[in-house]
């Protein structure tokens, strides 16, 4: 069995090669705007007086819309399975640092004191993906 591709009016060129062409221009596209916004917002914070924070804002303000129109994705509903691994690991690595001097103080190495809370801190977010979501 063999596997041939036929090539688009008998010249070298196929489907393929359109293929990668298209998603090379895409990306090309994309690569400009980035340079274009980031060129623009100088200007532009300048003449409305933005702080950096307000700088940063409109420079992100992108990634909403591109999530939801490229990917289907709503970030307002997904936070439920996103926030709370980084929540659990927060609270976790806060406990586990109190802890951490006491068993120090106990005796323990160092050492042993790490890889043991990288253990806990580990469990919190896996924890939170074993748990039904609502």
């Amino acid at each position: 069995m063999t596997n041939t591709v036929t090539s688009i009016s008998g010249t070298g060129w196929q489907r393929r090669h359109t293929v990668v062409l298209l998603c090379f221009l895409s990306a090309f596209i994309c690569y400009i705007d980035r340079v274009n916004i980031s060129v623009a917002i100088i200007p532009m914070a300048e003449e409305f007086s933005w702080s950096d924070t307000k700088r940063g804002l409109v420079l992100s303000s992108w990634l909403p819309s591109y999530f939801y129109s490229q990917l289907g994705i709503s970030l307002k509903s997904v936070w439920i399975y996103v926030a709370p691994p980084w929540i659990s690991s927060f609270v976790v690595g806060t406990i586990a640092g109190v802890f951490a001097d006491r068993l120090i103080a106990k005796g323990w190495t160092v050492t042993r004191v790490c890889r043991f809370m990288q253990g806990i801190g580990s469990g919190g977010p896996a924890l939170t993906r074993m748990t039904p979501l609502p």
